[in-house]
């Protein structure tokens, strides 16, 4: 979780951005999602079965800066391509600044992995990261950014069914203070 808190300042990240977690049910889900509350980060968790419209919706909605997702995921028997959806969906958020993405394919996976960064016809760019390297070139200590009890923790968005989805605004305190009461 340190590692990638640090590695998550290291790409420019601040307390208020917004971040989407594109994940399947993986260990990273729960290191990102510590790691983007120490930094401050606003936390988009999305379901690993959205298409790129879906994405694109909710990390317009937030103004996500980054989204961190991963290479694919099996769904029903079959291989899903996460980063695919990942980056149709990129190309239509204008804030967008960085793409990380969980590698869980060995033949691509590693620090060695190239990073690329994307433009369209209008200059909009993002950089991709593997996690990889963001767990590398993160530091082993981080402090955590203090921040307000009620500073936005997550915005987790309706299913959008019956119409656009609404964010629904979790912050620090409050999130903490009712999943003691549920326990």
């Amino acid at each position: 979780v340190n590692r990638v808190a640090s590695g998550i300042e290291s790409l420019g990240l601040r307390p208020g951005d917004a971040v989407g977690v594109y994940l399947p049910m993986a260990p990273e889900v729960a290191v990102a999602f510590l790691a983007l509350a120490r930094v401050g980060c606003i936390v988009l968790p999305m379901f690993s079965g959205f298409g790129a419209a879906a994405i694109a919706t909710r990390l317009n909605d937030a103004e996500a800066v980054a989204l961190i997702g991963a290479d694919f995921c099996m769904r029903r028997g079959r291989r899903v391509d996460m980063r695919a959806a990942a980056i149709e969906a990129a190309r239509e958020v204008p804030t967008l600044r960085h793409l990380v993405v969980v590698q869980h394919d060995a033949a691509r996976a590693g620090p060695g992995a190239p990073e690329t960064t994307r433009r369209d016809a209008d200059g909009v760019h993002w950089k991709e990261v593997h996690w990889a390297r963001l767990v590398e070139a993160g530091s082993p200590r981080h402090t955590a950014r203090e921040v307000s009890a009620e500073h936005p923790l997550m915005i987790v968005y309706t299913s959008g069914t019956t119409g656009r989805p609404k964010g629904t605004v979790h912050t620090h305190c409050g999130l903490t203070a009712k999943t003691g009461e549920d326990f």
